[in-house]
C-alpha cells in the first residue's frame, strides 16, 4: 500500500490526509487542487481526492479503468477503460469530473493518454502496436475516431508530454538498446532526436512555463533547464530528490503548478 505524498525540492515530505491503499496511476488537476487515482481494488478503479477539502468521490462504476488524465479546463477525466463483459466496452472515456454525469466513449481503440496540446484540441498518448511494442499516438477531440500514429519505429516509445508551447514532445524509448532513456523531438515535425536523460529516464512533466523538464531516473527525480530560443537546449540533468516511492503503470508522480512539489506514491509498511 501506498499513500499519496507531496516531496519538495529539498526532500522534505507531507503526506495527504487519504487512506493508504493500492494505488497505481495518478494525475493532479490544473489548479493542482484536485487529485485523480488509480485505486486497484477488486477492480480498477478511478478516485477524485479534494485535496483542500480532504474528500473523494469513486468516478467509474463498472469494469477496470486506469490511466486518469484531466482536460485543460479541470471539468472532465478522461481514463482507460475495459468492462469485464466479453462483448463490453473498450476504450478511452471521460467523465464530468464531479460525478454528475455518466462517462461518454472517446475512442473505442486501446489507448493510453497522457498529455494534451495547449489548445485542448489533441490529445497525445501511446498504444500498442502488435509485434513491436508501444507506438506514439495523437487523438484529435473534435473529430474522435481512431488515434493516429505520430511516432511509429521499431522500438517503444511511451509516456509522450507536450511542452507548454506545444512545439516539442518528450517521451521515453528504449531505441538506445538497454534501458529506456529521454527524448525529445521537435511537433509536428518529428524530425529531430533529442537525447536528454543519462542513466534513465521516464514520465516527463514539463514546468508550466517551459524552462524545466521533470523526469524519473528509477528512485531518483531529476530536473533538465531548457532554453527553445533560438534552437533547443537542455542542461545537464540534475538530482532533484531521491527516495523509494512508488512506480507503477502509467504516471507515477506529478508536479504541482509551481513546480516546487511533487506528488509522490509513499510505501507504507506493515511493523
Amino acid at each position: 500500500k501506498t499513500i499519496p505524498t507531496w516531496v519538495d525540492r529539498q526532500g522534505n515530505v507531507e503526506s495527504l490526509a487519504m487512506p493508504a491503499r493500492s494505488y497505481g496511476a495518478l494525475k493532479l488537476s490544473p489548479d493542482g487542487k484536485r487529485l485523480a487515482i488509480t485505486a486497484i481494488e477488486a477492480k480498477l478503479n478511478i478516485y477524485i481526492f479534494d485535496i483542500t477539502q480532504g474528500t473523494e468521490i469513486r468516478l467509474t462504476k463498472e469494469g477496470n479503468n486506469s490511466n486518469p488524465l484531466w482536460t485543460p479546463d479541470g471539468r472532465r477525466v478522461l481514463f482507460t477503460h475495459n468492462s469485464e463483459k466479453t462483448d463490453g466496452l473498450k476504450g478511452l472515456l471521460w467523465a464530468p469530473a464531479d460525478g454528475s454525469g455518466e462517462a461518454e466513449l472517446l475512442s473505442a481503440q486501446s489507448f493510453s493518454p497522457w498529455s494534451w496540446s495547449p489548445d485542448g484540441k489533441f490529445l497525445v498518448g501511446h498504444g500498442g502496436n502488435p509485434g513491436v511494442g508501444l507506438d506514439l499516438l495523437g487523438l484529435s477531440i473534435e473529430e474522435r475516431g481512431e488515434p493516429q500514429v505520430i511516432l511509429g519505429t521499431a522500438f517503444t516509445e511511451f509516456g509522450p508530454s507536450f511542452s507548454p508551447d506545444g512545439r516539442w514532445i518528450a517521451y521515453s524509448s528504449n531505441r538506445g538498446g538497454g534501458g529506456f532513456q529521454l527524448y525529445v523531438q521537435p511537433y509536428p515535425a518529428m524530425d529531430r532526436i533529442i537525447p536528454i536523460s543519462r542513466e534513465s529516464g521516464e514520465e516527463p512533466i514539463w514546468s508550466r512555463n517551459g524552462d524545466e523538464l521533470f523526469y524519473r531516473n528509477r528512485t531518483k527525480w531529476m530536473v533538465v533547464s531548457v532554453s527553445t530560443e533560438p534552437d533547443f537546449v537542455a542542461s545537464t540533468p540534475q538530482v532533484l530528490f531521491e527516495g523509494p516511492y512508488g512506480q507503477v503503470g502509467g504516471l507515477s508522480y506529478d508536479a504541482a503548478p509551481d513546480g516546487q512539489r511533487f506528488l509522490v506514491l509513499l510505501p507504507e509498511y506493515d511493523d
